[in-house]
C-alpha cells in the first residue's frame, strides 16, 4: 500500500474523490491526468480498498463508473495530513541540543536542565 500511496497523483485523486462521488471523466478533467494512468491508479486504489466503484446504466453500451472514498481511504488522507505536519516541523529542537548561557557560565539542555558549567571541561548530558 505504501508504494501505491506514494505514487504521483494518488493524493490528489483521493482528495478529489473525498469531495463526493465522482465520475471517471470528471476526475480526469479536474486533475488533468491521462486515462491510462488514471485507470491504473484507480484500479490500485480499488484493490487496496481505499475507494469504492459504482456502475450506472449497466444496460447501455458504455456504462458510467462512479467512485467514492472508503473509510480506509479517509484514513490514508489523514496520513497525508500527518506527513504535511511532520514536514512543517521545526528541525532545530534536536534531542541533544544544548544551550550555552555565557552570562551564567552554564550549559542547559533542551529540557531546561542545567547540565554543566562552561568552566568545567567535563560536561555530561542528562536526560
Amino acid at each position: 500500500m505504501l508504494k501505491l500511496i506514494s505514487k504521483k497523483h494518488v493524493k490528489e485523486i483521493l482528495k478529489c474523490i473525498n469531495e463526493g462521488e465522482i465520475h471517471f471523466n470528471a476526475i480526469k478533467k479536474k486533475l488533468n491526468i491521462n486515462s491510462r494512468n488514471l485507470s491504473e491508479l484507480l484500479n490500485g486504489l480499488l484493490e487496496q480498498g481505499l475507494i469504492c466503484k459504482r456502475w450506472e446504466d449497466k444496460d447501455i453500451l458504455v456504462p458510467k463508473a462512479y467512485y467514492s472514498i472508503s473509510k480506509k481511504g479517509k484514513e490514508v488522507l489523514k496520513v497525508y495530513g500527518q506527513i504535511n505536519k511532520i514536514e512543517n516541523l521545526d528541525n532545530t529542537n534536536c534531542e541533544n541540543e544544548n544551550i550555552i548561557d555565557n552570562s551564567k557560565n552554564k550549559v542547559i539542555n533542551n529540557s531546561g536542565i542545567v547540565i554543566g558549567d562552561t568552566k568545567d571541561s567535563n560536561i555530561t548530558i542528562k536526560k
